[in-house]
């Protein structure tokens, strides 16, 4: 099913599409704000400069990789922010790639002494990746090198940080820090009607009006309608094959069930000494599976 005609009637873009996003943390007052939250006081940003976002391999043969938002800060460290909206699988090995990407840019012709800058790959993902349990209520994941033996880190040099939205369902009166205030407004922007009296300062309060539909630009406005029909595409996609997956997994239950109940049936039979092959024609299951039960 495709999506041909946009039904949104918002009035903010929608931060979780390819456009809003670039459009909100291509600002570089933005995207300064959001990383510094992030960071939590391990990094206090107070420059970036932003780098291009496609990135080639040494060959014609290695992999393109193109990323959302690539920049350096002021420490000369490199930053990968990617929004990540359809389900994908092995996304956390795509972001260990990613990585190779930042750290092998350092490296430097002739004689060099393989000093490196720190490298960071922020993942926000509008899915529950299959490596993380779905119980688990915690929806930031801060992964680096760490020494087994002494559990103590190894080396600062590769960061990954995870945002998991769909785990964030925190309502406007228990948000209870500006990170959360980010990820609210990224989870809801498209449905906001008004900005909300709990996300207020100077820097908020100019997002909300970068946000408003209405004041983009015609040629904005057409590129952030394009960008929100893949994004309902996306969301057609992934809502199907979330419907086909609960049918298959309800068929196979049924499946098992049934051959459970048979086994029970055989076993009974086998119990009260009917031969093997009548059992077979009785139950349908083959005699091996039957000889394994007895």
């Amino acid at each position: 099913m495709k999506a041909t005609e946009s039904k949104t009637t918002s009035r903010y873009i929608n931060l979780l599409n390819d456009w809003g996003f670039k459009y909100i943390f291509g600002k570089k007052e933005n995207l300064i704000h959001f990383l510094n939250e992030i960071f939590q006081g391990k990094e206090k940003i107070t420059d970036i400069a932003y780098l291009p976002t496609e990135q080639l391999g040494k060959t014609e043969k290695e992999r393109i990789a193109i990323f959302d938002v690539y920049c350096r800060n002021n420490r000369g460290e490199f930053i990968l922010l990617e929004m990540q909206n359809m389900p994908q699988l092995h996304f956390y090995e795509r972001s260990l790639l990613y990585s190779t990407f930042l750290i092998r840019n350092q490296a430097v012709k002739g004689e060099w002494n393989y000093e490196l800058k720190s490298v960071y790959v922020i993942g926000i993902l509008n899915f529950i990746p299959s490596e993380v349990a779905v119980d688990d209520k915690q929806y930031v994941d801060r992964v680096s090198l760490f020494n087994e033996r002494t559990k103590k880190k190894f080396s600062d040099i590769l960061n990954f940080i995870y945002i998991v939205l769909p785990k964030f369902n925190k309502k406007q009166e228990e948000l209870n820090s500006q990170l959360d205030d980010w990820l609210y407004i990224l989870r809801h922007s498209k449905q906001m009607a008004i900005q909300p009296e709990t996300i207020r300062g100077k820097l908020f309060d100019e997002l909300f009006k970068e946000m408003e539909i209405k004041r983009l630009t015609p040629k904005n406005m057409k590129l952030h309608g394009r960008s929100e029909l893949k994004y309902e595409d996306a969301s057609l996609f992934t809502d199907y094959a979330e419907m086909k997956g609960r049918e298959k997994g309800m068929l196979e239950g049924e499946k098992r069930g049934i051959l459970e109940g048979k086994r029970n049936i055989s076993k009974n039979l086998l119990e009260m000494g009917m031969s093997i092959s009548d059992i077979s024609r009785a139950t349908g299951l083959t005699p091996q599976q039957i000889q394994q039960l007895n």
